[in-house]
């Protein structure tokens, strides 16, 4: 509403001019209403000419701090949200000129900081260490934002972590570190530039400055000051996750300590009691049920075991799950065939080449051999060995390639189309491979 002049009709609607009729009474109620509290000093009077006079940006907190109190309570409530979104700028605001000092006087250590960027083996220890410090925690990301993250994007598979765990990470990250976070981290960083300056920490203070800048410039990328406060928030999600995991055991009556000193056999005879155990089943599914991102969770991993098993065929050691020679020699002959028939690449082919030949000669043949090769009684054999290998790598302390091998038993146990299984596949393939190398080298013999 605009002010009105003393001569102006009434606000009422009498017809009467203001000064008339409610201009005193408007002004005794403006003087009750007024807030008790001093009006902060300026330092020159105000003119009233000029409306940014009497704005002094540094007053500007203090301001919306006493605007936050009056009001209807709900009004104030939403208020002090908003104020709190925007301390942050405020504080930013309030020491610029610090902020800004600090900035310059760090140009006279660029080319140090620049040699120090150039040195892997020192830079990310200085940088780890440097966020890992106390006045960085409340930047910390928590246990719930992680959690919200891996449920909008998918859950990370860390019993067998490949390049998708990766990617996963990477994009939970950028999940939590939003615009808007982003933008309220960067100053937050910088606003502890000052101190880091004035104590001569010019290395730790170029880190904080080139953090904040490549966090609020750079939105779709992570950095090692994101990826740190990530990491805190993962490991309070992953302890929390253990605590239910073994919740879970000692529900279906399992001590946690004990699993390191169980072998496999122990294990896969324990597996065995609680899928044959109706009341067992139902305790697990009622646990699944009040916490489905453990269940997300196990599938991911249990998807990443399975994706990851085909690297096992690619160990020496591996060899002996390889299909024997004069099974795969009728193949090899189907083989060389075709690729006759197909137009085999030239000794150095282009990818889109290699990968047309691959698709249309070698994936079909494999998915053939595999088909023909592989009836339900051979799978159930290699699963046997697969399990000989597995105990093996696990007594060797070689956990990782165990859970490679427990993947291929996970993905060979529920198959029903070997043609279409990537282990089976592979297994074939590093087969004819197998062969090839030994009909040359029995050729080069003769």
């Amino acid at each position: 509403m605009r002010t009105l002049g003393r001569n102006d009709p009434c606000h009422c609607g009498s017809g009467k001019k203001y000064k008339k009729c409610h201009l005193d009474a408007d002004q005794r109620n403006h003087a009750t209403t007024r807030p008790s509290q001093p009006e902060p000093e300026s330092d020159s009077p105000p003119d009233s000419e000029s409306p940014s006079a009497f704005f002094d940006v540094r007053k500007l907190p203090m301001l919306l701090q006493r605007l936050s109190k009056q009001g209807p309570a709900r009004e104030r409530e939403k208020f002090g949200e908003l104020l709190l979104q925007a301390q942050p700028v405020l504080e930013y605001m309030a020491h610029q000129a610090e902020i800004e000092a600090a900035g310059k006087a760090l140009e006279a250590h660029r080319s140090e900081f620049e040699k120090l960027l150039a040195d892997e083996d020192r830079f990310l220890p200085l940088a780890q260490s440097l966020f890992s410090e106390e006045c960085f925690a409340p930047l910390r990301f928590s246990a719930s934002d992680v959690q919200n993250a891996f449920a909008h994007v998918g859950y990370p598979a860390m019993t067998s972590p490949d390049d998708q765990t990766v990617e996963t990470l990477r994009a939970a990250i950028l999940h939590v570190a939003n615009k808007e976070r982003r933008s309220d981290l960067s100053m937050r960083l910088l606003l502890r530039l000052p101190e880091f300056v004035a104590a001569g920490r010019y290395f730790e203070a170029w880190l904080v400055q080139s953090a904040a800048y490549e966090t609020a410039e750079n939105g779709d990328k992570s950095n090692m000051f994101l990826f740190q406060m990530f990491s805190y928030g993962y490991d309070a999600w992953a302890a929390d996750k253990r605590a239910k995991d073994e919740s879970l055991l000692r529900e279906l009556g399992l001590d946690p300590d004990a699993l390191p000193s169980m072998s496999l056999d122990d294990l896969d005879s324990w597996m065995q009691s609680q899928t044959s155990d109706p009341a067992n089943t139902r305790a697990m599914e009622e646990f699944f049920r009040k916490n489905p991102h453990l269940r997300e969770e196990s599938v991911a991993n249990l998807e990443a075991m399975e994706r990851n098993s085909p690297k096992l065929l690619e160990r020496e050691e591996s060899r002996f799950l390889h299909l024997p020679v004069e099974e795969v020699q009728p193949w090899l002959a189907l083989f060389n065939e075709r690729a006759s028939q197909g137009g085999f690449p030239s000794d150095t082919p282009s990818k889109e080449s290699a990968r047309k030949y691959f698709d249309e000669v070698a994936l079909p043949l494999m998915r053939e051999m595999a088909a023909s090769i592989f009836t339900p009684e051979r799978i159930r054999q290699l699963i046997a060995d697969l399990k000989k290998y597995r105990s093996d790598l696990f007594a060797a302390g070689d956990k990782a390639s165990a859970s490679q091998v427990m993947g291929a038993i996970n993905y060979l146990m529920r198959e029903d189309s070997p043609g279409d299984n990537t282990f089976l596949l592979t297994l074939c393939w590093k087969s004819l491979d197998s062969a090839i190398r030994v009909t040359t080298a029995e050729a080069a013999a003769d």
